[in-house]
Parts: structure tokens; C-alpha cells; sequence
């Protein structure tokens, strides 16, 4: 799950032109915080990946999405046909 998050916001930031110092203006934070989400080296409440959706200026459900998708995919990946071990 952290995978695709930490790759979700990192394209949003990009996209919104932002370095990984100004994302962490805007969140009250540090830019190396910002570089572990980014890399998946923390895991993060729901609380503040919204606070990061605010600071992004996008829609929460952009970033929910990457968990989504990737949710299904893992969850494709791991099933196994009936009768086989």
C-alpha cells in the first residue's frame, strides 16, 4: 500500500511544481518527513495524508485512489486459482 502512496504524492508535488522544502513549509513540517513518505520509509495516518491532500491543493480521494488501486491489485496478485496451493 505505502508504494503507490509514496508515488501519488510525489507526482502531485511535482506536479504542483513544489520542492520536497516547500511541501514542508506548507505542513508544518521537515523536508527530510516529506522524503521518507515520498520513499515509503513511514507509514501514514489517514489524518495526515489529508492534511498532504490540503497542502498538494487536490482532492483527498487523488490520493485515497493510489491506495485503492493498488489494494485490488495486490489483492489480484496474491489469489490463487481453486485446488491449487
Amino acid at each position: 500500500m505505502t508504494l503507490e502512496i509514496g508515488k501519488a504524492i510525489r507526482h502531485h508535488r511535482v506536479a504542483a511544481g513544489l520542492s520536497q522544502e516547500e511541501l514542508s513549509e506548507r505542513m508544518d513540517t521537515t523536508r527530510q518527513y516529506i522524503s521518507d513518505i515520498e520513499r515509503n520509509n513511514k507509514v501514514i495516518s489517514v489524518e495526515t495524508l489529508i492534511k498532504l491532500a490540503q497542502a498538494l491543493e487536490v482532492p483527498a480521494e487523488d490520493l485515497f485512489q493510489a491506495i485503492l488501486v493498488h489494494s485490488k491489485l495486490f489483492t489480484k496478485s496474491t489469489q490463487r486459482p481453486l485446488g491449487v496451493a
